[in-house]
């Protein structure tokens, strides 16, 4: 079975689940590359196996927490407002996210590959991504391991692409 993630016409490309979160991660790399060395919250990590062909996704989102109709709700706080970084997101119309800044694309890329992991785990597999949410501290912790391809090109740069493995 093939995952699909649909762009909507916003700034994505990915076409497969894996690859929207390996994307979305490196789009939340970039924003924290913006905010000085000094006051750079370090939320993200992103690393790659190159014998293993795997690449590790590690990152702490700040959360808010609501209770309505006796349901916990959760939502990715933009971090970046108060760091000075514009963190808009385009989601597009229609596509597989809806969420306007990077950090609660990130949280919403998230969610959605863990539920289709569960859709489609038979025999324990596949569990490459962990969610913990710390209600007490308000972040949300995120682990993933995707597998991932490697081409060189030409001029010998690597390019890495995540395996659609669901």
């Amino acid at each position: 079975m093939a995952s699909t993630f649909v762009s909507g016409g916003g700034e994505m490309t990915a076409t497969t689940e894996p690859a929207a979160m390996l994307e979305i991660a490196q789009n939340l790399v970039s924003k924290e590359l913006l905010v000085p060395v000094d006051t750079r919250p370090g939320n993200i990590t992103i690393t790659t196996d190159h014998t293993g062909t795997t690449t590790t996704i590690s990152a702490t989102i700040p959360i808010t927490t609501t209770l309505s109709g006796g349901q916990s709700q959760l939502a990715a706080r933009n971090y970046f407002t108060s760091l000075g970084v514009d963190a808009t997101f385009d989601p597009g119309t229609s596509g597989t996210l809806s969420n306007n800044t990077v950090p609660a694309a990130f949280w919403e890329m998230a969610l959605t590959l863990q539920e289709s992991e569960e859709v489609v785990q038979v025999d324990g597999l596949p569990n490459n991504i962990s969610i913990t949410v710390d209600y007490d501290a308000e972040i949300a912790t995120v682990d993933v391991n995707l597998p991932v391809t490697q081409v060189i090109a030409a001029a010998g740069s690597v390019t890495t692409a995540a395996v659609d493995y669901l």
